[in-house]
């Protein structure tokens, strides 16, 4: 009963329903590493008559009501000072700004982009539609991790990651009763494309083998993801080696690879009708396999050996769907007529 949020964005409730001094008690809501923490406030404070109806009107002061032996009359109303020396109140914010890439690889602000705070559970903690600033603010809290999800037509569904862990201000190092800490992130959200390509990191394969490693698995996990966020898309899986091997052997391969990467997503629930497979081979490099004067090139190499995704259409899904409709219905007029 009797919720109060204060300033410092901290839930305080009265209750009998938690272990307490009796009757009403006080509680505050703390967060602690992601959990939700339930704290008795203990005396003074509580008592064990009714204690309930908090108000702080400093982070160090305020009000409650109460009606323990030694009051005026029934419920009466009580001021309180928190004289701890070492009482610290840090409120931690994470501003952002969500951008575009613009042809020439440079920056531009992405504005009207709904941004949401999720907890490790992917719930939604909190959302944010940006200005034409294109700015985001949350409230968040030390030693947390988060995922940003970004959104907003024509461009792709983004999921970051971002983490409190290890940017904490130690208290003992602050002078004010009260201190903000804002924490800066950006955003980046790619346009939606056809034939926009999407080199996927750290998708590796043994030497001469197409099943998925553990390490290629996390990343293709990602995409998994990035494809439920986005239902319109269909894609092309491209795999592409080095120069290494003949070219019709390096075919063969660079195809076996991506059919694996295919059948990766599709046995982690990706529509087979979004997915293409296409193995290039060393067709096309985008660095030399060898130096100028002929010698072995291995960064060169270790860039072309190199999976990508390519956004072959969209609204796909969409359109198919539709379709499949007005084919269920032609077919039910039939039946009718044949009845």
């Amino acid at each position: 009963m009797f919720p109060y949020v204060s300033e410092n964005g901290k839930l305080y409730f009265s209750s009998d329903g938690h272990p307490g001094y009796g009757m009403l008690d006080i509680f505050e809501v703390n967060r602690a590493n992601g959990k939700t923490v339930i704290d008795n406030l203990g005396q003074p404070v509580n008592s064990p008559a009714d204690d309930f109806g908090l108000f702080l009107f400093k982070p160090d002061r305020g009000f409650f009501t109460s009606n323990r032996e030694g009051g005026k009359g029934d419920d009466d109303i009580y001021t309180f000072i928190n004289e701890d020396p070492n009482l610290r109140v840090v409120n931690y914010f994470l501003q952002g700004i969500t951008y575009m890439i613009r042809k020439d690889s440079t920056r531009e602000i992405l504005p009207n982009t709904k941004v949401s705070l999720l907890d490790p559970q992917g719930e939604v903690m909190q959302d944010f539609v940006t200005g034409n600033d294109g700015k985001f603010l949350f409230r968040v809290y030390e030693n947390e991790n988060y995922e940003l999800l970004g959104e907003t037509d024509g461009f792709i569904t983004k999921r970051q990651d971002y983490t409190t862990i290890g940017k904490s201000v130690p208290l003992e190092s602050l002078k004010e009763l009260v201190t903000n800490i804002t924490l800066d992130t950006i955003l980046v959200l790619d346009r939606k494309e056809r034939n926009k390509i999407f080199v996927l990191e750290n998708i590796y394969f043994d030497y001469n083998e197409s099943y998925i490693r553990a390490d290629a698995a996390k990343e293709l996990d990602k995409l998994v993801t990035l494809l439920n966020d986005n239902t319109d898309l269909k894609i092309e899986m491209g795999s592409h080696t080095d120069s290494v091997a003949s070219e019709a052997y390096n075919i063969e391969l660079s195809q076996r690879r991506a059919e694996s990467t295919v059948n990766y997503l599709i046995k982690n629930g990706i529509d087979p009708t979004r997915l293409v497979a296409k193995g290039y081979g060393e067709s096309k490099p985008i660095a030399r396999n060898t130096n100028p004067d002929g010698t072995d090139n291995p960064a060169g190499r270790q860039r072309n050996r190199r999976t990508e995704f390519k956004i072959l259409e969209i609204g796909a899904l969409i359109k198919r769907t539709e379709e499949d409709d007005d084919e269920k219905f032609f077919r039910n007029e039939l039946k009718k007529n044949d009845n």
